[in-house]
């Protein structure tokens, strides 16, 4: 017995809903309120996961699921979009570092 077929279907539709509400409401905050690419990269790894959860329970059942590559096509798009975002959280934690260290050596002089 999987993952998948322990939950009832009602239980796995909220959580998939769930998640997918969660990722909505935080692009819009990154959209709308302040740009982070910590909001992107974590949506990101929490689909993957779902993702991965669904692909493995299914590919692990006693019958194939047809959509079993198509979560696995999925997942690895949520890996990649999570990687992006990780450089661009790297690329803005080395912009602020840089204005603080600018700010630092003006406020020396």
């Amino acid at each position: 017995v999987t993952g998948v077929q322990t939950c009832a279907l009602p239980i796995w539709g909220t959580v998939v809903f769930s998640v997918g509400l969660m990722r909505l409401v935080m692009l819009w905050i990154n959209g709308s309120w302040s740009v982070s690419p910590y909001f992107r990269a974590s949506g990101a790894m929490i689909g993957a996961t779902l993702w991965m959860i669904l692909f493995v329970s299914a590919a692990t059942s006693d019958g194939l699921v047809q959509s079993v590559g198509l979560w696995f096509l999925f997942f690895a798009f949520d890996c990649f979009s999570a990687y992006d975002a990780a450089g661009d959280a790297r690329a803005s934690m080395e912009k602020v570092r840089a204005q603080r260290i600018g700010a630092a050596h003006v406020g020396q002089r």
